[in-house]
């Protein structure tokens, strides 16, 4: 089938429409990277905290970060709430940045994300869920 100027037209638009999300998910990117760098890490580190783990789960079109929890450098629970109460809600709002696209659409997924504050890395673990149909026909001559 020939691309008449109508559906040139419209691949046009729908190429520089991607473009633009794509360039706003990167822009939403770097500025959660930034406030990571700048706000988040030298808040944990003045708190004593080495490692933040979180998980995050979602289906049916909700999700959201399920826990969030802080370890010093020996693995042991720190508790931030009373000494920053600020910090919980910032690195939720943050970690949505990271997380997958989708990730809380129809069957969903789930995963965890550790900060490791020191080397200044995030790192996704990331499980996605689907259905699975096998079909099968048999026929029997009788």
């Amino acid at each position: 089938m020939q691309k008449t100027k109508h559906h040139e037209a419209v691949d046009a638009n729908f190429e520089k429409l991607l473009a633009e999300i794509a360039e706003r998910q990167r822009t939403r990117l770097e500025t959660a990277k930034n406030t990571l760098k700048t706000d988040i890490i030298p808040s944990l580190t003045k708190l004593g905290v080495a490692v933040v783990q979180a998980s995050y789960s979602g289906y049916g079109d909700s999700g959201c970060v399920d826990t969030i929890d802080y370890l010093d450098a020996n693995n042991k629970p720190i508790d931030i709430e009373p000494l920053d109460p600020t910090l919980a809600p910032k690195l939720d709002r943050i970690f949505h940045e990271f997380l997958p696209d989708g990730f809380e659409i129809n069957e969903g997924g789930q995963g965890d994300i550790t900060l490791e504050v020191q080397k200044g890395a995030v790192t996704i673990e990331h499980q996605e869920n689907f259905v699975q149909h096998t079909d099968s026909t048999q026929e029997y001559t009788l």
